[in-house]
This record gives structure tokens, sequence and C-alpha cells, in this order.
């Protein structure tokens, strides 16, 4: 029981943490200038400034990307854990990540998903294509 909990406990702040670090990592990738990182409650806004739209959505894409990642190299080594156990607690750090991926991506509020469904929006308005500035 300990395990699960440590799991539980573990793959949350790593999601959180790992999400915010793709974001940082996408933002310098794409030529952008990432400014700080807000920590608020259970989540966080990296605030970068970035060239295009293209980068922006992309920047907005890499903290589930990141997630999604984790959860997947963890899955595939829950297969070969000898033991049913710390299969199940690998599990359900792998899940952790994935619901904070979804969860990013629904379009509500503040989420990722909210600011990729604005941005669409924008584009088809018309608006023009200047450096946006990012966060997340």
């Amino acid at each position: 029981m300990t395990l699960l909990a440590g799991a539980l406990a573990l793959g949350l702040a790593t999601a959180l943490l790992l999400h915010e670090l793709g974001h940082v990592v996408a933002a310098l990738v794409l030529g952008g200038r990432v400014e700080g990182v807000r920590w608020r409650g259970l989540g966080a806004r990296v605030v970068a400034e970035l060239p295009s739209r293209r980068a922006q959505a992309l920047f907005l894409l890499a903290g589930a990307g990141a997630n999604l990642v984790v959860a997947a190299a963890v899955l595939a080594l829950a297969f070969g854990a000898r033991s049913s156990t710390m299969a199940g607690a690998m599990g359900l750090f792998a899940g952790m990540h994935l619901l904070h991926a979804l969860f990013a991506l629904l379009p509500v509020g503040e989420s990722d998903g909210a600011r990729l469904r604005a941005l669409a929006k924008a584009r088809q308005d018309g608006g023009p294509p200047e450096a946006e500035r990012g966060e997340r």
C-alpha cells in the first residue's frame, strides 16, 4: 500500500514538473525566450516569448507530449516488472502522467487546450501572425 501511495505522489509531482519542463525545452528549441515559470497551487505557467503561431502551438503541445513520453516509457518498463505490485505502482505512476496530459489539453479555463483553441480561432479570423507571448 505504501508503494502505491508513493507512486501516486511521485507520479503527480513528476507529471507537473516534467509537463512544465516540456514547455521550457520546446520554447528554447523553437527559438523562443523563456521569461520564467510561475508556480500556482497544483499547476504552473511557463511564460515565454515565441516567434510565431506555429511555435506557440508546438510550445502548448509540448507539455502534454512530455507527459505522454514518460507514460509510454514507464508502461513499457512495467511490462518487464517481476512483481505485480511494482507493475501496479508503475502503472499508477504512468497513469498520472497520462491523465495530466489529457486534462491539460481540455479546452477549459487557461489550459493548454483552451489556448490552442484560441490560437486556432485567431488563425481562422485572420489575426496577424506576429510574435506571441506564450503562457502555460
